[in-house]
Formats: structure tokens, sequence, C-alpha cells
């Protein structure tokens, strides 16, 4: 291992009152022996229940591995900047408090980043729905030992939950997001995207992402609920996609931003069938226009250019189908 770095990994957990889960959170990293190998950064993010008095227990019974930071809340954006301050590790990478790792391929993970030297290291994740008990699994199709960035399918999108960063790209570059406020994380992945170079695959399971059916950030009610964050964070990767150059990835970060573009366009859909509504829709299809041409078009979905060849008329219709997507109109009475 490189000697400017005390750990291989660190994995830097945003903790915000959630007691219910951080045991199993913290337990995947309990077996790793080697005191070299990771340090997990508990970031306790201003938590009013039991979360931090849980961490400081296994603080005390592993002191080699967990280290708590106690701060005031500033929401998802603010534990990730902390992370990256404190990181001592060769790679960085996040866990939210309440998903785990899957913990019998960590030991193989940490190997395989002691010899790579890539920017970037992706990974499957697997899915656990806590309300049906289902689980799913989401690998990247054309996995290469290691490769340039540029050379990615125009399929392919990185995740953060997927994925770890070389961590002095994270520190040298200065990458600092938002805080206060959700959907952070694609300003987080478009950021540190643009300094990188090259990525490598590491093709076992490390990532357990808990969902549920209910109360996730881009569910249709989460998205209702946080569209002032989302139009906001939106308009931040504008600003800063138009900042950089091709060389900087810019069309892999520029696919990414597509999917919350679209989830833009979704969300005044999704606020109702009113004349103010249409106007929103509008205002933001011509804000898009001027600010960001290149997004302007290739965000287009086959739904988005027909609701712009009809200049966003017939709005009441587009509305019943993107509630239908998101499950928001099962009550509406049947014709």
């Amino acid at each position: 291992m490189n000697k400017r770095f005390d750990k291989v990994l660190t994995v830097s957990v945003a903790a915000y009152n959630i007691e219910k889960y951080i045991r199993e959170a913290l337990d995947s990293f309990t077996g790793i022996k080697d005191e070299n190998a990771v340090e997990v950064l508990i970031i306790d993010d201003g938590s009013t229940d039991n979360t931090a008095s849980i961490a400081e227990d296994y603080c005390k019974r592993y002191p080699h591995v967990f280290r708590l930071i106690k701060k005031e809340n500033g929401g998802w954006g603010s534990t990730v900047n902390t992370g990256i301050r404190e990181a001592k590790g060769k790679y960085f990478r996040l866990l939210d408090g309440d998903d785990f790792f899957e913990s019998d391929n960590i030991g193989e993970y940490i190997s395989f980043l002691t010899i790579t030297e890539c920017d970037i290291v992706v990974s499957p994740v697997d899915t656990v729905n806590e309300d049906s008990k289902e689980t799913g699994h989401f690998a990247y199709k054309s996995p290469l030992p290691g490769g340039s960035l540029k050379n990615t399918p125009d399929d392919w999108n990185l995740e953060v939950h997927s994925t770890a960063f070389r961590t002095d790209i994270l520190k040298e570059n200065d990458v600092f997001i938002t805080e206060n406020s959700f959907y952070t994380d694609m300003e987080y992945m478009a950021k540190a995207v643009s300094y990188c170079r090259n990525w490598a695959y590491f093709n076992k399971t490390v990532y357990k992402y808990r969902v549920s059916d209910h109360g996730q950030s881009m569910s249709g009610s989460g998205l209702i609920k946080h569209k002032d964050e989302h139009l906001n964070i939106l308009r931040t990767l504008f600003d800063f996609y138009s900042s950089i150059d091709q060389d900087q990835n810019k069309a892999l970060i520029g696919r990414s931003i597509n999917i919350m573009i679209r989830s833009q366009y979704d969300i005044f859909w999704l606020l109702g069938t009113d004349r103010n509504g249409k106007e929103l829709i509008r205002s933001f299809d011509n804000e898009l226009h001027t600010k960001c041409r290149e997004l302007y078009n290739s965000c287009a979905s086959k739904k988005i250019l027909l609701a712009r060849f009809l200049r966003f008329h017939v709005f009441s219709v587009f509305s019943v189908i993107v509630k239908r997507k998101y499950g928001l109109n099962k009550g509406m009475a049947r014709r």
C-alpha cells in the first residue's frame, strides 16, 4: 500500500436517527482483522435518538476500525464533506447508515483496492426490499479490469452506491457539495467523476441497498415533498456542466444529469393539471434550452419530445400518465 495512506479504504457512514439500522451497517466491518484495511467514519449528523451511543459502543470494541464524528445536522451532503476531509484511506466510499455492506466479500474487495491504482473502482449493488424482502442485483454490463472513462458505453452511468474514488483526487480538487439538501448524490458524482480518468471493476457485490415501498426520495411522494431541493440541485448541475470541457468526462456526466432532468419534468406533471403547472414546465423547458442546449437535446425522451411538440398542451393527459408511473393515482375512478 502507498505509504501516503494509513488505510486502504475509508468508508464514510451518513448516520442520522438510524438506531434501527446502524448495527447491521457497522456489523459489516467487525470481521476485519487487518488494522490497515478499513477505517469507518460514522458521521453522526445531529441525531436525536440512540444512533451516537450505539456507534460509541462499536468504537470502544473496535477502535482500529470505527471512528465517531459528531456534528450539527447539515444533511447528507455535509456528511460527505466531513468524510472527505477526515479520510485517511487510499480509496473513499460512502455508506448510508440504513444500508450495509456484504461482509463476505469485503476481504477480497480490500485486496483488490490494495493493488489497483485506478481513479474509480465500481462494483455490483444488491437491493433489499424492507417491505417485501425481495432482493435485486445491479451489475455493469461490460466490466474491464481497467479502462478509460471515455470508452464507457452510451447506456453506462456511474451510481453512488457502486463507486469508490481515490481519496487524493477528492482532496486535491477540493470536492465539496451542497449541504442541507436532498439529491446531492448526483452533485457528488458529477464533481468527483470530472477529475477521474480511468476505472476498474470488482465483480462481486459490496453494497446492499435497502429500499422501501414508501418514503424514498425518488418516489413520487418524495419528489413532490422535496421538489424545491430537486430543482435547486439541478440548477447547480447546469452551471457545473457548463463549466467543464469534454476532457472532463462531460458525456458521462451529462448522461447522469439527464436522469435527474427527466425526473424534474415528471415533478411538474406530478404536481397537478392546472394552468400553473403548465406554465412551470414551460418555464423550466425554456430555462434548460437557454442555459444548457446540450442537455436540452440529449435529455429528451419520447415523452418529453412529444410534450414539447405539443407545447405542453394536454398537460392533464401527461399528468395522469406520470402519476400512474409513480403509483399516485390508484384511487382514481375507473372509466
